[in-house]
């Protein structure tokens, strides 16, 4: 049980760091096609911020799996 658990945890790592290797892209591909080519891409806004919210939800769970915590540094202060 400990083994299937641990693995399951390296490929949300891994899910995670996709997602995050993905959104750099299309936040790049927007900023080009927006500014280079002069043809803003329409889809990239909205997956660029679906991608976000899923690194941030699969984020938490690593992050409650591994007994961390998520803490707001603004309101912390």
């Amino acid at each position: 049980m400990h083994t299937i658990s641990q693995w399951l945890n390296k490929i949300l790592e891994f899910v995670v760091a996709a997602l995050v290797a993905v959104t750099v892209l299309v936040v790049l591909w927007g900023v080009f096609s927006r500014f280079i080519v002069n043809v803003p891409s329409r889809w990239t806004e909205e997956l660029a911020t679906n991608l976000l919210t899923w690194i941030a939800l699969l984020g938490a769970a690593i992050a409650f799996r591994q007994h961390q915590l998520l803490v707001v540094y603004y309101l912390y202060n």
